[in-house]
């Protein structure tokens, strides 16, 4: 009654509430025991951390803010050396970190290897801290293109499958009152010996554990074939968290086996079309950026072509420079030629004038020299026709009867023909005079292509071998009378179509068939509908199944391929960072992971190897301890 009292009079006391990396509002809480230590402003400090660990992360975290907690309590469980960590593991997640709280890899970041590597990782290794910046920034550049959101994930994922990740650790005592460690995690209860907390020396599932109680300082665990774990904590104050902390378990560990309620399935929903979205935000960015760095490479591009573009435009104008002072010279020794080809064709034209007038002056005495040379042989022809005729005369008057033969005087005077022309004179009009006689000039004619008048292609009027085929196959030949060509013309220049003149017979199956077919139609049209509808909506159902079975059947295949890659390339970390180890600097719990990676235990097959075997078996294990 006293405790009651004093409870009811307590006052709440005003706190601040500060989460890893924010500070809410102050709230009022009332504490029943006031003696928490105060920081140096004089507040109280609490932390909220998760007391119930998930048993898969992927399934269980369904809000950011969750995940976001989550990750920073593992990280600081990680780097205070609460949770082990082995040396490549802790180097994979501190990139993770820096990927997370950084973005991409960038050299302006500098690394603060105290608020991502836990200090039994650095004092064990004879490295420098700018070894150890270059392995997390190595690893770091492979984990490009992350969003806040996957490197958390990843982070949580590896975290997982640490040796000792959501594991309570109580100290207890067995029946022989031996130092023990108690283990409660979301697969079950474990026993530990105190000096390994990596390997459980016997275990117990919750879906064999049927009821946990503790009377008078005693904790028993009732199993489903009815043995009893019997134990004591060596802190009586420990007893209620432990059993609230099983209680919690267990029921988490039967609800997880459960449908979704439906706050879960609304929350699970709004996470996934958050989800979407910031997927759709985050592709959309990606693009910007792409779009950015393409415009930034074609801007580089373009600053390097103008640089290129002024130089040659530099050159080009150096070399026209040149070239103008070339141009005036060319100009000055140009007019100077052509200065002295005036003076030349000066020259030219007065010589050929010289030249004509002496070709003038020379036909002239020609002229005359014909001239004088035809009056001289005239007068000399004159001279001796008067002569021969005088001595003539004078013969018929001496002697009458003088001739001694027939003589024949001529009546005609020598003439004689002097060309007084050329004789092939060109006269610039095509016509040439070639003893003054002209000649009609010469003509060329050019020979113009036939005319091709546009007509009707006959070949397009005639069907062709595969029409002919279709034209054969569609009627039979047995129904259609025989058409003749002038048949066709007449029925084409009458307006008749040859329907009119197919035979009685083909049109009458022509009847029967329009006449059938609408009646089988009708008859068979409901079942053939729901037939066909079933087997398409069959048909789809069984292709989503396959789609979705192939879909989860790659991401399994795409997960353990990065899985195996990246278990590869720990392991060749490791053995990097072997030659670099300090054995004297080695915890306790560095000599228990590296036994058993030797002998090839890793979390989850020790948990298998302690569950082994009945329960009363494990029981008595517990006891002999």
């Amino acid at each position: 009654m006293d405790r009651m009292a004093f409870l009811r009079r307590m006052k709440p006391l005003r706190v601040k509430v500060t989460t890893m990396d924010a500070d809410l509002n102050a709230i009022s809480i009332e504490i029943s025991v006031q003696s928490v230590p105060k920081q140096e402003d004089g507040m109280l400090h609490f932390l909220f951390l998760v007391k119930f660990y998930p048993e898969i992360i992927d399934q269980e975290i369904i809000q950011d803010i969750t995940r976001h907690l989550f990750f920073l309590q593992l990280k600081q469980s990680i780097l205070s050396m609460d949770l082990y960590c082995q040396p490549e593991a802790a180097v994979l997640l501190a990139s993770y970190a820096v990927q997370a709280i950084y973005g991409d890899c960038s050299d302006d970041v500098e690394l603060e290897l105290d608020k991502l590597l836990p200090p039994s990782v650095i004092e064990q290794y004879d490295m420098s801290s700018e070894m150890w910046a270059s392995r997390i920034r190595t690893w770091w550049m492979g984990n490009t293109g992350m969003t806040v959101e996957e490197a958390e994930m990843e982070y949580l994922r590896v975290a997982q499958d640490l040796y000792m990740y959501g594991i309570h650790y109580y100290p207890i005592f067995n029946q022989k009152d031996t130092d023990l460690l108690l283990g409660i995690s979301a697969q079950g209860i474990a026993i530990y010996e105190t000096n390994n907390r990596m390997s459980p020396r016997t275990s117990f599932s919750w879906s064999e554990i049927k009821h946990v109680s503790f009377e008078n300082k005693l904790f028993v665990i009732k199993v489903a074939d009815k043995s009893k774990i019997k134990f004591r904590a060596q802190d009586m104050s420990i007893n209620q968290s432990i059993l609230d902390l099983c209680i919690g378990t267990h029921n988490l560990y039967l609800r997880r086996r459960q449908p979704d309620t439906l706050e879960v399935q609304q929350m699970k929903i709004q996470a996934k079309e958050d989800r979407k979205k910031r997927e759709e935000d985050h592709q959309k960015l990606l693009k910007e950026r792409e779009a950015r760095i393409h415009a930034e490479t074609e801007r580089d591009r373009l600053k390097k072509e103008i640089a290129i573009m002024n130089e040659k435009m530099q050159t080009m104008q150096s070399v026209m420079r040149e070239a103008d002072e070339t141009n005036k010279l060319i100009d000055e020794k140009a007019r100077v030629y052509e200065k002295e080809a005036l003076e030349l064709s000066k020259r030219a034209s007065e010589a050929e004038a010289e030249a004509e007038e002496t070709k003038m002056a020379l036909e002239r005495k020609v002229r005359e020299t014909e001239l004088i040379t035809h009056r001289l042989m005239q007068d000399r022809g004159n001279r001796e026709f008067n002569q021969y005729y005088s001595q003539i005369q004078l013969n018929d008057v001496e002697n009458p009867n003088w001739y001694p033969f027939s003589y024949q005087i001529p009546m005609q005077r020598p003439t004689h023909h002097v060309s007084m022309l050329p004789m092939n004179v060109s006269n610039g009009e095509g016509y040439h005079i070639n003893g003054f006689l002209p000649q009609p000039p010469t003509t060329i004619t050019k020979e113009e292509p036939p005319i091709s008048y546009p007509g009707p292609n006959i070949a397009n009027y005639y069907p062709t071998t595969a029409q002919s085929a279709i034209i054969s196959t569609a009627v039979p030949t047995s129904t259609l009378p025989s058409l003749s060509t002038t048949n066709i013309m007449q029925g084409i220049h009458s307006g008749t179509s040859l329907a009119s003149n197919v035979g009685p017979a083909y049109r009458s199956q022509m009847a029967l068939d329009s006449t059938t077919i609408p009646k089988l139609a009708s008859a068979t049209s409901v079942p053939l509908t729901s037939m066909s509808t079933s087997l398409h909506s069959s048909q789809m159902f069984n292709a989503e199944i396959q789609t979705l079975y192939a879909e989860i059947e790659k991401s399994r295949s795409e997960c353990f391929e990065k899985n195996r890659s990246l278990r590869e390339r720990l392991l060749n970390f490791r053995a990097e960072l072997e030659a670099l180890k300090l054995e004297d600097r080695q915890t306790v719990h560095d000599q228990v992971y590296d036994t058993n990676l030797k002998s090839g235990i890793d979390k989850y097959s020790s948990l298998r190897k302690s569950g082994a075997g009945t329960a009363k078996s494990r029981i008595q294990i517990v006891d002999g301890l």
